[in-house]
């Protein structure tokens, strides 16, 4: 049986090493919460104790174990309370170091002719990348805590209709059972529908030939709307012109892009070559006002985030889900 690990990645170590300072295991962390920069070992980073144990569900889809690999065998040989971290550090996150590293060393490696006219990943890679992307999107703390605080504002809602206890308890959920939630949520059958999502957009791939490096953070997918619509926000994976972020390397950025985006007309798996520091900035600001708690870099330079910080100094502590109620907007107590 696996040995037990109290602290568990939420976006894996292999991932983030490319943005890890020349010398050592560290990369620069901006904490959004303290507007703070420091040092930190790339073990610490992206990482909470015990984040994803949880009590074995039967609930989880049979598809998603069958393309996982996961039969009892497997709940028994990686421990069946932390199944979701063993599984990952195990059995998956070894090929998503092996495609990330050879799209890395495969763009930086090209000559000018290959940039022009060669694909920067395989179909196949794109497939497997797909699936892992998914699974990313899934497993950050962003959406344990969405969930969380979408939890908070029923109970509210439900305190203010006067519902009786046993109506709270029966449609909200106690604090130890988000975990199973957000376990089922990322193996179920609907994976396939982002796996999907990812694979079917035409796939670009920026090649950074500025000072100024691409930051990621500990939620690195992020969807850019292209177009507006009078009641839907046009962000979702598979909203009509919908952009595709994730950074690879702060010199490397993936774009995902639908093909209904009158921006750009690419062939799929292509390259294109960056030498404006407005664009890296562009795409870096995406990811300080997202959905995060911290952003990485493998330089000390957080300038940007001053920026926005002086236009907007509030811009950390706003509620990203709120209801509103009457003439009351209600916030997650979380």
């Amino acid at each position: 049986m696996a040995k037990e690990k109290k602290k568990q990645h939420y976006v894996p170590r292999c991932y983030l090493e490319a943005w890890k300072t020349k010398d050592k295991y560290q990369t620069y962390v901006y904490n959004k919460k303290l507007k703070k920069a420091y040092l930190s070992n790339l073990h610490d980073v992206a990482s909470e104790r015990y984040f994803y144990d949880l009590e074995w569900s039967d609930n989880i889809s049979p598809e998603v174990c069958k393309r996982l690999g996961i039969t009892e065998e497997t709940i028994h040989e990686l421990n069946e309370k932390q199944i979701i971290e063993n599984f990952f550090a195990e059995r998956i996150e070894d090929e998503f170091k092996r495609i990330l590293n050879h799209t890395i060393n495969r763009a930086n490696g090209m000559n000018h002719w290959e940039i022009l006219n060669c694909w920067f990943i395989s179909d196949d890679d794109k497939n497997r990348l797909s699936f892992h992307l998914a699974l990313q999107l899934l497993r950050v703390a962003s959406v344990r805590s969405t969930i969380e605080r979408m939890n908070s504002i029923f109970s509210q809602l439900l305190n203010e209709l006067d519902a009786p206890q046993e109506i709270i308890d029966k449609y909200t959920l106690p604090k130890k059972e988000l975990s199973v939630v957000h376990a089922n949520l990322m193996l179920s059958g609907n994976i396939e529908l982002i796996v999907n999502a990812f694979y079917s957009k035409k796939w670009l791939l920026f090649i950074n030939r500025t000072k100024k490096p691409f930051l990621t953070s500990d939620n690195p997918i992020r969807t850019i709307p292209t177009k507006q619509h009078p009641f839907r926000s046009m962000s979702g994976l598979n909203s009509d012109g919908v952009v595709i972020v994730f950074p690879i390397s702060p010199n490397l950025l993936l774009l995902m892009i639908d093909d209904k985006h009158s921006g750009f007309s690419v062939k799929d798996r292509r390259i294109i070559e960056i030498n404006n520091i407005e664009y890296v900035n562009c795409y870096n600001y995406y990811f300080i006002t997202g959905e995060s708690s911290f952003i990485f870099s493998n330089k000390n330079d957080f300038s940007l985030i001053d920026e926005v910080l002086e236009n907007n100094p509030n811009l950390f502590e706003l509620p990203n889900i709120v209801a509103k109620w009457g003439d009351r907007i209600i916030t997650p107590e979380v």
